[in-house]
């Protein structure tokens, strides 16, 4: 008898469970909407990748080009698509978490035994290759169905070895090879050169060449070949680095951006290059047959305009990558519906009427109003793309503010920067080269008037 009560009992509790779970459904979402304690931080730190400690969130460099969209903004189909790409720098060291389940081809013949690492050495080629395309948050472009080739470059790099390493993306019908080595070819209007650029051109391979960190003015890569794009580098606060040789377009590259190990940074134009290559990536990933001129021009369209002159300019070029604009545009322009005109200024006022249908026009208050991390990080989202659609920061200084991170509540609100100043200014006399320099271009970002004032102001409460 007691063992069929205790049998009845066990079915009642199941029953009662299920009716429950029919009722209320629980779920971690379910939970938050009840917490009366919700506190946005606690959804925060994965989109900061770590802790920004008032002063510039860890990922800014994913975070100013919108590469955090691009699981939103690809479809499940566009993800699929195969596309093979190269990195031609040292080794990538598979070992790595960030290239788990990537398929990942070295060329054995360009390998000597000499240039092996140990396993777990994080070399140039490594950190490059988790910019361009990985498992870690800091990838810019979608790993899904490619094939990803890593061709060792020579100890000194020598143009033969670049040669060959093209040839071998030809003949594998590559479609995007990251060159982050400002060497280019020692004779470049060779004959053995200039075939090769000839193939280049009767191809759809493209080739993103860092500029190269020596400030210079690019001259020795050719104007007149749509497939190769050199990549100069920017700041946090999106001036061109103080090391950059000029490029056709930049990219986020300085000391301070995320690779593939978040304990370490990486920088140089060696790490703008990859920016570029992992959008080129998801924009191929739309539309599979992009022509080189056609990439090259929806990236002039698409692009941040934040040099001194309209257009292009020396100090920046065309302009700084801006994903989600380019990935819509790619869309756009693939289904028809935009045509690229060859006259940039009236091509990227059409992509901007355009693109006003597809804002949500959500608040930050309307992003406060949020109760919990899914709800609330999906708004986020929302209000960012907002920003790169129109390039009006207004929603997201208030968000900057609100989370008090000086060096980019100070860039994106300029009219409210003067409470950064000070903070700025105590950050700047630290130790760290890399901080003085974002911090001297934080200021210089808000204007010299203000900065001399506030300063002032500073000076007289410390007398």
């Amino acid at each position: 008898m007691d063992s069929t009560n205790a049998k009845l009992q066990k079915w009642l509790f199941l029953i009662v469970l299920l009716l429950v779970g029919t009722i209320l459904p629980f779920s971690p979402t379910w939970a938050e909407d009840q917490s009366s304690s919700f506190n946005c931080n606690d959804c925060l730190n994965n989109f900061w990748g770590g802790d920004h400690q008032n002063f510039l969130e860890p990922l800014w460099a994913q975070i100013r080009i919108g590469s955090f969209l691009v699981d939103d903004l690809l479809t499940k189909d566009e993800k699929e698509t195969p596309i093979k790409i190269m990195v031609y720098d040292s080794p990538i060291d598979e070992s790595l978490e960030a290239f788990n389940g990537i398929n990942i081809i070295s060329c054995p013949e360009a390998i000597p035994p000499f240039r092996m690492r140990k396993k777990g050495y994080l070399g140039h080629g490594s950190q490059v290759a988790g910019i361009f395309a990985s498992k870690y948050k800091c990838s810019i472009g979608n790993t899904k169905n490619i094939e990803f080739h890593s061709w060792d470059n020579s100890p000194n790099g020598h143009s033969d070895d670049i040669i060959h390493a093209i040839e071998h993306a030809l003949d594998e019908g590559i479609q995007i090879i990251n060159l982050s080595t400002s060497i280019y070819f020692d004779e470049p209007y060779s004959e053995k050169v200039q075939s090769l650029i000839k193939k280049i051109k009767e191809n759809k391979i493209i080739l993103v060449w860092a500029a190269g960190n020596g400030g210079f003015i690019r001259k020795h890569f050719p104007d007149d070949v749509d497939n190769i794009i050199t990549v100069g580098s920017v700041d946090p606060v999106l001036k061109r680095s103080n090391f950059s040789s000029h490029g056709d377009f930049v990219a986020p590259g300085d000391n301070l951006i995320k690779s593939v190990d978040p304990k370490h940074t990486f920088g140089g134009t060696s790490a703008a290059a990859p920016v570029l290559s992992g959008t080129i990536l998801n924009m191929l990933k739309v539309n599979p047959h992009l022509s080189p001129r056609e990439i090259r021009e929806i990236l002039k369209v698409t692009s941040f305009d934040i040099g001194s002159n309209e257009g292009f300019d020396e100090d920046t070029g065309w302009g700084m990558i801006n994903i989600p604009r380019a990935i819509i545009v790619t869309r756009l322009l693939s289904d028809g519906n935009f045509k690229l005109t060859g006259n940039i200024k009236k091509d990227r006022e059409k992509v901007q009427e355009v693109l006003r249908n597809n804002l949500s026009n959500i608040t930050y208050n309307d992003l406060k109003s949020k109760r919990n991390c899914s709800e609330y990080v999906a708004n986020l989202h929302k209000l960012f793309l907002d920003y790169f659609l129109t390039e009006n920061s207004t929603e997201i200084a208030k968000f900057y503010m609100e989370q008090d991170i000086a060096v980019s509540a100070a860039l994106y609100g300029k009219e409210n920067a003067k409470k950064y100043i000070k903070t700025l200014e105590e950050k700047r006399s630290s130790d760290n080269s890399t901080i003085g320099t974002v911090i001297d271009h934080a200021l210089g970002a808000i204007g010299k008037p203000v900065i001399d004032s506030i300063i002032s102001e500073i000076a007289k409460t410390n007398e």
